[in-house]
């Protein structure tokens, strides 16, 4: 553990490797590879050479990291996808959607909600799941229509309701969803993995959202505890 409790890393360090951390479940690996190798170099220049070595081993595990991760990403299938994570606490809930295009991470999508004390899980994440990909088709449908087909992924193409949703757990009737998306004319697998590549991946998405939630949290006690300063 390199907890600050363990009193081997400072607060700071183990705030920076936390938030390396997170943007590396959000789909940006690569830009945390180079942060660290421009710390890594900054600390050389400094002459803190075991906190220099330190940093390189970490790049040379999160790229074997990145890359296994890959290669299980590719191995799901090549089936474009959207992995939906699922936070909770009390009457208010996070959902998470990690957009995996041609076996790429390559965008996150965070959503808050408050005020579910009647409401179960599975409820509420049906209820999303149904605003959000019926919505989002309607929208998608007007956006196609001046789209510039020879660009690259855009984040209309984002929006495009993909052809597998893995879900964190079951919801109630996801066939009726699942119907109403194929009669939209979208062919969607929505699937509950217990193990394997996939089950990894909601993991990795319930962890995001547990860290939404999380910063939504501070974000409201740092504006309650200004406008408590303000009287």
């Amino acid at each position: 553990c390199s907890a600050p409790c363990t009193a081997e890393i400072s607060a700071e360090a183990y705030q920076a490797d936390l938030q390396h951390a997170i943007d590396v479940l959000q789909g940006r690996g690569k830009v945390v590879i180079k942060a660290m190798y421009e710390e890594m170099d900054t600390l050389a220049e400094e002459l803190k050479f075991e906190e220099a070595a330190r940093m390189r081993d970490q790049v040379g595990a999160l790229q074997g990291i990145l890359e296994i991760s890959k290669q299980k990403m590719s191995a799901t299938s090549d089936l474009d996808k959207d992995v939906i994570g699922f936070y909770r606490q009390g009457d208010a809930a996070t959902i998470v959607c990690l957009f995996v295009r041609k076996g790429d991470l390559v965008e996150t999508e965070n959503f808050y909600f408050q005020n579910l004390e009647e409401r179960t899980n599975d409820e509420i994440l049906f209820q999303f799941l149904a605003q959000f990909y019926l919505a989002r088709d309607d929208m998608f449908a007007k956006e196609e229509e001046g789209r510039d087909t020879d660009s690259g992924l855009t984040g209309t193409e984002l929006k495009k309701i993909p052809q597998e949703i893995v879900l964190p757990f079951e919801v109630p009737d996801r066939d009726l969803l699942k119907y109403s998306l194929s009669h939209l004319g979208h062919k969607v697998q929505l699937t509950v993995p217990r193990r394997g590549n996939k089950h990894e991946f909601i993991q990795l998405a319930e962890k995001n959202a547990e860290k939404a939630f999380e910063d939504r949290q501070r974000e409201q006690g740092s504006i309650y505890r200004t406008l408590a300063d303000l009287k």
